[in-house]
């Protein structure tokens, strides 16, 4: 049965379906199976009030998927377009969704056929322009299934997945939140603003320092303004005034929320800050927005078919384990996106992620970007919200040339913001708001006990050390993690990272995963083999901005001793996590974790962007020349207590400017810069050089409550 007649999608009642041609979805309820749109076929959705159900979206060589575009986005006629993935967990080696291109997934035999042994042309180009004519050139690798779905050798993108493979077009645009044109990369536009007056206890109605889009019946996220992560507030608006800045709430804050800049005018005038003030107040982000990609059950549920927030089974509900069989935990088994490498257009706007992601489960995030390597340079992911996840929010993984700019994360599992494998480059972050990175332990902010993927049960003896990475989703939460540095971080603020967590934390990694197997160039390459972990520079630093978190800055492995999670009386307990295999004492040949064998960075100069950076000699006291100077450029960061012979940002061994930054409300130390860390002459570089030049460093920011005693009474 052709299930598009005339154009117009039937709306099924759960079957798989092949789209080979034009279709359209209007208002209604759908119910598919698995849905592949190939080659000349296109899925596209009309500003209506949709439910699509589908086990599985995938979009092959030569299809597309479509919902709004930049002119016309979705919501701009008052239409809400809701995606719900469900499907059950099928345990350890079960079977992803079939290409029915071939088994290839389209991807031409040339190409495929390549894999790694030269350079060939890839979309949108690709397959016949000249190399010197192609957008994207680069060696192909070929898919292989996704960790714990290999339960069929081509299958590449799991299952309760939305995926897009070589040459597919994902264009997805709605209209709630987001902004269309050119933004600087410091303007969050209407996904996410400040503040403008305080809010207390007990009140129910927010003054924002702009206009925004926003409506009755959406929700936002608060984010604390002192030393408790799980300050940041869920709120739903009741009522937006004429002025589009006030908003009333349903039901009142519980705390304080900062909204007052911190005033610099007493400030001598060699300090030159470029402002007036010191912007400490708390963010508001919006949740809600038109087109929405949410998490169902096992099955369609005729009674939950419109759902919006409540497809997943509720949190106090047990299921069965598949990984332990006989046991039993709340349900974690969300959908996930996976764009693999060669997609020929992704553009992800005005979209919100809602309970995404498969919990413990490496490789299943709510938006990913799996092995893409070179992506086309327009490849965007911006003005989203992705809240409640069961895992990360944005991974990176091998993927280079990606916009993540406006973009607001609410609630992870261990890390947020999350660059994997040490070979993302060129990828540029604007504005992006991460709030709350919560620590895969057994504690009321995690309801379901989502298991945490770095989670290792133990360190084996006879591994070389640091260890902070096997177990960094419940130790170390970090709201941006990044295994290599060479991108651009402007403008983003990170809200909170609860346990002994961090706001940003470039982590010294060498290549990592799978990445390990395939060619690189320039910074990319940098970090091949154990004793290259941390010399990939960190490209910019400009204008972010931390609240909440013990660490503020970290650019080394260390960190004090977590209280409460690795030793002490009130203990925070681990969620087990039986797919979090033991570290390989081999590092060398680690395959899950993170590799980290470095201590401290080497930031080293490469120039090309062809150029094999794996040979290039490393940062040291014989070739100074090679040696990268780190920035932190107008970097604001709150509410730290690194305990002991820690600090808030702490900056270790050699070259680093922190330029015209403030920091504030900080217990124990502030800033600190190291060098060799001992007393002899050896351990430092000659030349080497530490500048806190033109920053502010206040002790008590707010007037309005005391952040400390906040912290306690609540």
């Amino acid at each position: 049965t052709d299930p598009c007649p005339g154009g117009n999608l039937a709306p099924g009642g759960g079957e798989d379906i092949v789209l080979s041609a034009p279709c359209s979805a209007g208002a209604g309820t759908f119910h598919y199976g698995n849905v592949n749109i190939v080659d000349g076929g296109s899925l596209t959705f009309q500003d209506q009030t949709i439910d699509f159900w589908a086990k599985n979206i995938l979009v092959e060589n030569g299809g597309s998927l479509v919902a709004g575009s930049p002119g016309t986005p979705i919501g701009a006629a008052g239409g809400i377009v809701t995606i719900q993935l469900y499907g059950a967990d099928q345990g350890p080696g079960g079977t992803g969704v079939a290409c029915q291109s071939d088994a290839s997934c389209g991807v031409p035999a040339a190409i495929w056929n390549s894999n790694g042994a030269n350079k060939v042309c890839l979309p949108p180009d690709a397959p016949d322009t000249p190399p010197g004519q192609c957008r994207v050139y680069d060696y192909f690798y070929t898919y292989e299934p996704l960790a714990a779905d290999n339960g069929a050798a081509d299958r590449y993108f799991g299952y309760k997945v939305l995926g897009v493979s070589f040459g597919g077009t994902l264009q997805l645009y709605g209209k709630k939140g987001a902004s269309y044109g050119n933004l600087e990369a410091s303007n969050s536009g209407t996904s996410w603003v400040r503040l403008a007056q305080t809010v207390k206890a007990g009140e129910s109605t927010l003054l924002l320092d702009r206009e925004v889009d926003w409506e009755a019946g959406d929700w936002i996220v608060l984010t604390t303004t002192d030393y408790l992560p799980g300050h940041s507030e869920r709120l739903e608006i009741e009522q937006v005034a004429a002025d589009r800045k006030t908003l009333t709430l349903k039901q009142p804050v519980k705390y304080v929320h900062n909204g007052e800049a911190f005033p610099l005018t007493s400030l001598p005038d060699r300090l030159k800050l470029g402002g007036a003030t010191a912007e400490t107040r708390a963010a508001v982000g919006l949740l809600t927005r038109s087109i929405r990609i949410v998490s169902a059950g096992d099955s369609f549920d005729p009674a939950k078919a419109t759902c919006d927030y409540d497809c997943f089974p509720p949190a106090d509900q047990l299921f069965p384990s598949t990984e332990q069989p006989g046991q039993q935990h709340p349900y974690y088994f969300g959908g996930h996106t996976v764009i693999r490498q060669g997609a020929k257009e992704v553009k992800i706007q005005g979209v919100e992620f809602y309970q995404l992601g498969q919990g413990g489960r490496i490789g299943h995030y709510p938006v990913h970007f799996h092995h893409a390597r070179r992506t086309p340079p327009d490849t965007l992911v911006q003005d989203n919200s992705i809240h409640d996840s069961m895992t990360r929010w944005i991974t990176l993984h091998g993927a280079q040339q990606v916009t993540l700019a406006r973009n607001v994360g609410y609630l992870s599992i261990g890390h947020g913001f999350y660059l994997e494998d040490g070979t993302e480059t060129d990828n540029k972050l604007y504005s992006n708001l991460g709030v709350l990175a919560r620590a895969a332990v057994d504690n009321a902010q995690n309801p379901r006990k989502v298991p945490g993927i770095l989670s290792a049960a133990s360190i084996p003896g006879g591994l070389a050390s640091p260890f902070f990475a096997y177990q960094s989703d419940v130790v170390h939460p970090t709201v941006f993690w990044a295994m290599n540095g060479w991108n651009d971080f402007e403008s983003n603020m990170a809200a909170g990272a609860t346990a002994c967590g961090a706001c940003y934390w470039p982590v010294l990694g060498s290549i990592s995963g799978h990445s390990r197997h395939m060619t690189w160039e320039s910074y990319a390459s940098i970090q091949a083999g154990l004793a290259r972990g941390g010399t990939a520079p960190i490209k910019k630093f400009k204008g972010n901005f931390c609240s909440s978190a013990m660490n503020s800055f970290n650019s080394t492995p260390d960190s004090a001793v977590c209280h409460g999670v690795e030793d002490g009386s009130l203990r925070l307990n681990a969620v087990p996590n039986p797919l979090a295999p033991a570290p390989n004492t081999d590092k060398s040949q680690e395959s899950y974790y993170p590799i980290v064998s470095q201590t401290l960075p080497a930031y080293t100069r490469c120039d090309g962007a062809s150029t094999d950076c794996s040979a290039v000699p490393v940062c040291s006291a014989s070739n100074r020349q090679a040696c990268m100077v780190t920035v932190l450029d107008r970097y604001t960061s709150s509410f730290h207590w690194a305990e002991t012979n820690f600090s808030a940002i702490w900056l270790r061994p050699r070259w680093f400017l922190m330029l015209k930054s403030v920091l504030t409300d900080v217990q124990n130390a502030g800033l600190t810069f190291v060098t060799g860390g001992d007393y002899t002459h050896s351990s430092v570089i000659p030349g080497n050089w530490m500048l806190a030049r033109q920053n502010v460093f206040i002790g008590h920011a707010q007037n309005a409550v005391d952040p400390a005693t906040q912290a306690v009474l609540n």
